[in-house]
């Protein structure tokens, strides 16, 4: 009896009251959320702070609806000025605002107060970083080179008397950095899960000062493709670019382009996955390379001419690099493990030149909303003109790295700039 249809209600008859109430149950039984084993142990939602908290059971389930009504208003009731429970005084905080304490005349709260924030938000010196993490290797292509990198910055931080230890995320939970109490983290990891954002994010939400960008001009470096949007939306002088994909036609990118051209994974660095492609036929080859590496691949017009590199400190661009790798091969292997790669600092072009470069790698960089530190690839036509290729806001610290190199030609050795890069720690 009962069953799904419209007739349902067809019962015993009235005044079977056992039958009746075994019916009843027996339905209530087949009919509830009976996905037990489905769905898990469910739990419903109700009351909560908002306006619609009176929203209650049926009319009519008066003991419920009077429970629900009373747990409201235990919870919502106006309590009175004896009546407030213990009350926390939330002042202070890591906003500018931070100096609103007490009302004058109360010295003893107002000068506890002052004591209080200017222990918090003190710029501290050299020996007062506090527990310094340095995050290193981490999960992305890059890192072999991020492991490389850390140890030179751990290891120029600890000669000068910080606490600093090495934190590899690929082997910790980040949820440690708070648990044991750390101050502050030195990013020097490169690529996906360390370069793009989401470290940083963590961090954001732990409260932890950390090096260099933040989330939103992280993430945006990391991918060359809205970088070079928004540069050219801004004026800023970057290659042609299209979008690959695998039903793009070969012959149309290398006539829209021209050939030589780039094809590279948009959300890699250190040359990985990177092709120079000469003729059509090679173009998809490098595609399908790219591809393995990321879902997103450009190619982009090739750039005859000097490469150069521009790294900047703080609000400072440091001086411009001449690269010379043989044949212009400035690949992976090159940029980390050989010596036959050649180094100019300064790059030999007129001052003219590299002033207006600089100020237009400082614009670049304000353009995505970078800080503290970091390097801008780009080429220098022959003709005077430059593009500008992407930015890093992690760059390499190893032996062969470039930041170090143009610091140094700055009068800034590899331990002062670490120090720098860390005293520029931020959260927000």
């Amino acid at each position: 009896m009962g069953g799904r249809a419209g007739t349902r209600s067809r019962g015993p008859a009235r005044g079977d009251a056992t039958v009746k109430a075994r019916v009843a149950a027996a339905a209530t039984k087949s009919m509830r959320a009976k996905t037990v084993n489905d769905f898990g142990k469910v739990a419903v939602l109700m009351g909560g702070r908002a306006g619609t908290r009176s929203r209650g059971p049926a009319r009519g389930d008066a003991t419920v609806k009077a429970r629900v009504a009373a747990a409201a208003t235990k919870s919502m009731r106006a309590k009175t000025v004896n009546d407030f429970g213990k009350v926390a005084v939330l002042m202070g905080g890591r906003a500018g605002t931070r100096s609103r304490g007490p009302a004058r005349g109360d010295a003893t709260v107002k000068a506890r107060v002052a004591a209080a924030a200017t222990k918090s938000t003190r710029a501290k010196p050299v020996n007062d970083f506090g527990k310094v993490a340095v995050l290193m290797g981490g999960r992305s292509a890059e890192r072999e080179i991020s492991l490389m990198s850390g140890k030179n910055v751990l290891e120029a931080l600890v000669r000068q008397g910080i606490d600093a230890h090495a934190f590899d995320p690929a082997k910790r939970d980040l949820a440690k950095l708070k648990t044991d109490g750390y101050d502050r983290a030195f990013l020097i990891l490169h690529g996906r899960y360390g370069e793009d954002g989401t470290v940083q994010g963590a961090l954001e939400t732990m409260a932890i000062p950390y090096t260099g960008s933040g989330v939103m001009a992280s993430a945006l470096c990391m991918d060359k493709l809205r970088t070079k949007l928004v540069w050219m939306a801004s004026g800023i002088p970057t290659p042609r670019h299209l979008v690959l994909t695998e039903k793009s036609d070969w012959g149309d990118v290398a006539k829209e382009l021209g050939l030589p051209l780039i094809v590279k994974p948009a959300h890699e660095g250190s040359s990985i996955g990177l092709t120079k492609v000469a003729s059509i036929e090679k173009i998809e080859p490098a595609y399908e390379l790219a591809a393995k590496c990321d879902s997103l691949v450009i190619a982009e017009e090739f750039i005859s001419g000097r490469e150069l590199t521009a790294a900047f400190l703080d609000d400072r661009a440091l001086p411009l690099i001449h690269i010379q790798a043989p044949q212009g091969n400035y690949d992976y292997q090159n940029k980390y493990f050989t010596d036959v790669v050649k180094y100019h600092c300064p790059c030999g072009v007129p001052p003219e030149t590299e002033r207006e470069i600089q100020e237009t790698v400082m614009r670049a960089t304000r353009a995505l909303g970078c800080e503290g530190w970091g390097r801008i690839d780009l080429m220098l036509h022959d003709d005077g003109r430059y593009y500008l290729l992407e930015m890093n806001t992690a760059p390499g610290m190893t032996g062969h790295s470039l930041v170090p190199m143009a610091a140094r030609a700055a009068g800034i050795e590899f331990e002062a700039l670490v120090k720098k890069i860390l005293e520029l720690a931020h959260v927000g």
